[in-house]
């Protein structure tokens, strides 16, 4: 009973271990004043519609989605001419292969050892504020988390989760 248990356990560590973490983090220009922000529009410049047309039509749909769903929770409201703030996206994405080292013991039930390569992408989401009337940046926040799962459904949720996260640092807790 005792060794069931412990294979169990090492089963488990072994599973949440393999598990990614979505990291969020943001930044922002401590000159800049959010106070007053109410009302936004998304870029509309010549480079981020060129980034767009490299991000799958589906995952920009999802993004101005959870974008517009999170800064109207927040009380912002989505204008088409003179807003306070812009916001704009970067995607990226990168593959990165490793290696882990599976220890085996036969007091567990295992009886052979072996090194296991793996290859990972790793996507990143970057939303940007800029204010609308110097038009420059002045808070980013970015979520970066492997992709595990290409299905539509899957990449769907995992955008509302990182979006989510990144605005739920918007607007920054000033000084």
């Amino acid at each position: 009973m005792r060794s069931l248990f412990i294979q169990s356990l090492t089963l488990a560590s072994l599973a949440v271990a393999g598990c990614s973490q979505m990291k969020v983090n943001s930044e922002f220009d401590p000159e800049a004043s959010f106070d007053g922000l109410t009302t936004y529009a998304w870029v509309e410049r010549a480079a981020d519609q060129e980034r767009r047309s490299r991000v799958a039509p589906i995952a920009v749909r999802q993004i101005e989605t959870s974008v517009d769903r999170e800064l109207a929770a927040k009380g912002y409201q989505k204008v088409e001419s003179e807003p306070d703030f812009l916001i704009g996206f970067i995607t990226a994405s990168d593959d990165r292969m490793g290696s882990a080292m599976v220890i085996t013991d036969p007091r567990l039930g295992w009886v052979s050892g072996r090194t296991e390569v793996y290859v990972e992408r790793e996507g990143a989401l970057v939303l940007l504020v800029s204010d609308a009337a110097e038009d420059r940046i002045v808070w980013r926040g970015w979520a970066t988390d492997v992709i595990q799962d290409p299905e539509p459904e899957q990449i769907v949720k995992k955008i509302d989760e990182a979006v989510t996260k990144i605005l739920a640092r918007f607007p920054p807790q000033e000084r």
